[in-house]
């Protein structure tokens, strides 16, 4: 996925409370309303000093939906470090997914993958990320587990539902691979 379309996340430097979690979001949704979304909405949080789990999960949670919906994958650039802490409470807390990236000059760079998966769904995930490029039976020949390619299959298919891997068929082959290259999945 090439394609990038940037949110700014507030005018001003605090996201602090369940509050301004919901407000933010009412904005970002107003805002990315307005024009069509890239594959990747990278939410830019340069800038905020300070964003605390309660608000987070009020923005984070529900435009990461609302993307999905829409067939964009959100990214959390530029987070402090604080933030970035927060970001993996609310991950965990909520089981859900993130990718945190670095922005610079119009590109996404270190992305990580912060949150929870199912033991299995984090396999297949790293076996994609090794491998930067696999369809179901790569993947289960490098699992070596006594399945089914179609376990796999469906298992990728969960990876791309949850807005992780990207999918390009070849004949009747679908091939996966991460939704940003470089990809990390840091738990």
């Amino acid at each position: 996925m090439d394609a990038l379309s940037l949110l700014h996340i507030l005018p001003q430097p605090l996201l602090v409370g369940v509050q301004a979690g919901r407000s933010a979001l009412t904005l970002l949704i107003k805002a990315a309303s307005r024009r069509p979304l890239a594959q990747l909405v990278a939410l830019d949080f340069q800038g905020i000093e300070l964003a605390t789990a309660s608000g987070l999960r009020e923005l984070l949670v529900p435009f990461w939906s609302w993307l999905l919906e829409r067939g964009a994958v959100g990214v959390v650039a530029n987070a402090n470090a604080d933030t970035l802490d927060d970001v993996r409470l609310v991950a965990e807390a909520c089981e859900r997914q993130f990718i945190c990236a670095q922005l610079a000059d119009g590109r996404l760079r270190r992305p990580v993958l912060y949150g929870p998966l199912d033991a299995k769904l984090a396999l297949a995930l790293e076996l994609v990320l090794e491998a930067g490029e696999a369809d179901a039976k790569t993947v289960h020949e490098r699992s070596q587990e006594k399945t089914l390619v179609t376990v796999w299959n469906n298992r990728l298919a969960a990876l791309e539902a949850l807005g992780l891997l990207s999918q390009r068929k070849v004949g009747k082959t679908k091939l996966y691979s991460p939704v940003l290259k470089g990809m990390t999945y840091g738990v």
